[in-house]
């Protein structure tokens, strides 16, 4: 359908196998929106909040944090910020109290635990359970945006296609409750410059939050945030087997 000669046919092997030997598979299926599409595939059937791809940075060893629920320290770099929401049933409309937010996201300079080691373990990550309404709330920093590895073949590829290599700034969440599918998805941000071009096309609409701040600080002390600060509200609603 394409005409390819020979020529191109060996360039294009040529250039897998040094993807392959980079260990960039797997980045570039992310760059040409196949892991996203497969992931939609995969849940194609699946009522509820939206799925999203995991990525590259999940552990899976997050520790349950203690009340008042923080993925960071009072003082880390960066706007403070304070999410709450509500898990309920998507069939009732009930709370599922038994759900627990497994949580990951990158720092306010972009990187996440595995990049930077020496900011200690379980570094911007935890799991947050809910109350007895299914409600939540935790309190961390604004993600930065970032670029994905851009130095190898796959970045190469960016240049050559004429686009960036910039993450849109996102929350990665798994939830898992007895009696309801696993759900891993990602919180987006309304301000954000990479919504309509985030690199690995991993953005919905029903994802994306607004941030607003708030600069009221006797709420700042009773939160135990810095002033000022930015709340958010996401619910998720999951779907029982």
């Amino acid at each position: 359908r394409h005409n390819v000669t020979t020529e191109e046919y060996l360039q294009a092997l040529a250039y897998l196998t040094e993807v392959g030997r980079r260990d960039e598979m797997i980045l570039l299926g992310d760059v040409m929106h196949l892991s996203i599409a497969i992931d939609d595939q995969t849940h194609k059937d699946q009522v509820g909040t939206a799925t999203n791809v995991e990525g590259p940075f999940y552990l899976p060893d997050n520790p349950v944090l203690d009340p008042p629920y923080r993925l960071c320290s009072f003082d880390e770099p960066g706007l403070p910020l304070v999410i709450s929401g509500r898990v309920t049933d998507k069939s009732s409309g009930r709370p599922v109290e038994d759900a627990v937010l497994d949580l990951w996201q990158a720092s306010a300079d972009g990187f996440y635990e595995q990049q930077k080691p020496e900011r200690g373990p379980h570094y911007l990550r935890g799991k947050v359970p809910v109350d007895s309404d299914g409600r939540f709330e935790f309190r961390t920093i604004v993600p930065a945006s970032y670029e994905i590895p851009k130095a190898g073949p796959v970045g190469r590829l960016l240049t050559y296609l004429g686009r960036h290599a910039f993450r849109a700034n996102h929350i990665h969440v798994k939830l898992d409750a007895d009696g309801f599918k696993p759900l891993t998805t990602q919180i987006f941000f309304s301000d954000n410059e990479w919504l309509g071009s985030d690199t690995v096309g991993a953005v919905k609409d029903d994802l994306v939050v607004e941030l607003i701040e708030e600069t009221d600080e006797v709420r700042a002390k009773e939160l135990e945030v810095r002033s000022p600060f930015f709340t958010t509200s996401f619910d998720i609603s999951l779907q029982r087997h």
